[in-house]
């Protein structure tokens, strides 16, 4: 199996997905109200999550701009074994995606909604990968 990406849909979603860390972000600056938002757990969960995909999104641009692994860790601070991790983390699940939709216990609902998260971020699967 080979999914696509549809790269108007996802240009599209990406749109809007800066849009919505823009808002957010520009919320908890203003006014210093980030202070009555978060828990110091939920906080440091957050960050690290933004941290790690930031992080692999710099690394993957890196890699499509031909830079090598001293060049991209002279760049983020990156050990080489994460940079490779990203590396690998890109490709590992590319043709995971049908097993993800059939994974056992899922519901027919959970994977309508997995379905409806591909198209709406342009990544289409050929009717025979669905199952």
């Amino acid at each position: 199996m080979e999914p696509q990406v549809e790269w108007e849909k996802a240009r599209d979603a990406a749109t809007k997905l800066e849009s919505l860390l823009s808002d957010e972000v520009a919320y908890l600056i203003e006014g210093n109200k980030i202070k009555n938002v978060y828990s110091p757990m939920a906080w440091v969960r957050m960050c690290r999550m933004l941290n790690t995909l930031t992080y692999g999104m710099s690394v993957m641009r890196m890699i499509y701009e031909g830079k090598n692994n001293a060049e991209i860790r002279e760049a983020t601070g990156l050990p080489t074994t994460v940079i490779a991790a990203y590396k690998a983390w890109n490709t590992m699940y590319s043709d995971k995606l049908g097993s993800m939709l059939a994974a056992r216990g899922k519901t027919d609902e959970a994977r309508k909604r997995d379905l409806e998260f591909l198209a709406l971020i342009g990544v289409s699967l050929r009717e025979d990968d669905r199952a």
